[in-house]
């Protein structure tokens, strides 16, 4: 079974009936990305995907192995041990922010308020994903579009958009100030969901404009 071709539901089915572990799901993620997202770089290259720009191996498996013990005990939630992604604007105590820019090198000492709330479900964090600089912008030139690397997948959460279309992960987060959801989800082929403002708190986020950013 390819773990990697699954849904957020369909995984989270399979974990919570033990047909997987988080362990597997998390080495099949990681395997993916290895072999198709390419140097994970600030600038990225004509014929890589590019959209990790950081990937946290050891923090994925001793997610993983958390997220084992609360499916052995009864105790998962519908995400429990389904990998994420996280938009390179969510704050992750110890490692580091950036917003796509060599200008930023942020060291949080606690998680955004949307992180802590998909760790505390049981969620596997993957790693940081590109966005356009700061998010200012509706294209990521850094990341290539799966379906076609001569192409964009639009901005500015073009990381997302394009980790979920090349299947390194089956969930991620972004943010939308002026369509910066739904433009990869359009260019990409992928779902997104934009929540009501003030649905989802904006703490732990870089900002582009409080009146108008929305986590999604």
């Amino acid at each position: 079974m390819d773990l990697t071709a699954c849904t957020s539901t369909e995984l989270g089915a399979l974990l919570r009936d033990r047909t997987a572990s988080a362990r597997e799901v998390a080495d099949a993620h990681l395997a993916r990305i290895e072999a198709v997202d390419g140097p994970h770089s600030f600038e990225g290259s004509p014929d890589a995907i590019n959209a990790w720009i950081r990937v946290y191996p050891e923090r994925a498996l001793a997610d993983a192995a958390r997220a084992d013990e609360r499916l052995a005990a009864g105790d998962a939630a519908p995400l429990t041990g389904v990998p994420l992604g996280l938009k390179d604007l969510y704050a992750v105590a110890g490692h580091p922010l950036t917003g796509s820019s060599r200008v930023v090198d942020l060291a949080p000492e606690a998680d955004s308020e949307v992180a802590a709330r998909l760790f505390a479900a049981g969620m596997v964090l993957l790693g940081h994903l590109h966005t356009h600089e700061f998010a200012a912008g509706g294209g990521t030139d850094q990341v290539g579009n799966p379906w076609d690397l001569s192409r964009g997948p639009g901005g500015s959460s073009g990381g997302s958009g394009a980790a979920l279309a090349s299947r390194t992960t089956p969930a991620a987060t972004g943010t939308d100030t002026a369509g910066s959801l739904r433009i990869p989800s359009a260019l990409c082929g992928t779902s997104t969901i934009k929540v009501g403002r003030g649905m989802l708190p904006l703490r732990g986020i870089l900002p582009l404009s409080h009146s108008h950013d929305h986590p999604g």
